[in-house]
């Protein structure tokens, strides 16, 4: 990988990381500096920016819109493979794991709740 797409790549993270959880100051300071500068940076921030306020409800979209936004977020994501397409190639692991959890949750409420034995 490059010198160039790698420090694209990190700021590809630090907008994912800004527009989730914020970033601090000196280094949302840096990466706003370079979306001023970088044009195909500031394209995926502003892909992903408006992506999220549909997903959070905050923009009225039609179905087409909908749409694009769908195809830039495979885009974004390595592999191109969309969430719901990723959920689903996790199911078989999820039939047999969720049961395993819950299985093991119950046997630690019932070791807790289990009576104290009667003293001798």
């Amino acid at each position: 990988m490059s010198t160039t797409q790698s420090t694209h790549a990190g700021h590809r993270r630090d907008i994912e990381q800004d527009l989730l959880r914020g970033l601090p100051a000196e280094r949302r300071a840096r990466l706003h500096d370079h979306l001023r500068a970088c044009e195909a940076c500031r394209a995926h921030h502003d892909r992903l920016h408006d992506g999220l306020r549909v997903l959070e409800g905050d923009a009225l979209v039609s179905p087409s819109e909908l749409d694009q936004v769908e195809r830039w977020v495979r885009a974004s994501m390595p592999g191109g493979r969309s969430l719901r397409e990723r959920l689903a190639a996790l199911r078989p692991a999820l039939r047999w794991l969720l049961p395993a959890v819950a299985a093991a949750a119950a046997a630690v409420v019932l070791t807790l709740r289990a009576p104290p034995e009667p003293a001798r």
